[in-house]
């Protein structure tokens, strides 16, 4: 098994902070489910399951930050720009999230560059 330390690494540290930002995010989302119910037209049980489902996937990715995992980063790279992908064609509250996606996606491609450089 992988031993979880500091990560090593540009898109190691990029997830870390990325994905930890994006767990704070729901969590208050999970607890306070207004505002994403009238940003998305959701009902109260899909904007938790919804939250939910983003704080495991983010877990997922800190994870992998803390092992250094380069196969996580190249899924989170492809994931980001299938969301982005997923969430425009979507439309309404969802374009929202789009410019959000692809941004990550561009900064950790950057990341993923720089660390192989070296």
């Amino acid at each position: 098994m992988a031993r979880l330390a500091a990560p090593r690494s540009a898109p190691g540290w990029f997830t870390l902070v990325f994905g930890s930002l994006a767990i704070a995010r729901q969590l208050v989302a999970f607890v306070d489910t207004q505002p994403v119910m009238d940003e998305f037209s959701m009902d109260e049980n899909s904007v938790r399951v919804f939250a939910l489902l983003l704080l495991l996937v983010n877990s997922y990715d800190i994870i992998g930050a803390l092992q250094d995992n380069w196969t996580v980063y190249c899924f989170s790279l492809v994931s980001r720009v299938f969301a982005a992908a997923v969430f425009g064609w979507v439309g309404g509250g969802w374009q929202n999230f789009v410019p959000i996606e692809l941004g990550s996606a561009v900064v950790l491609a950057g990341c993923m560059w720089w660390s192989s450089r070296a």
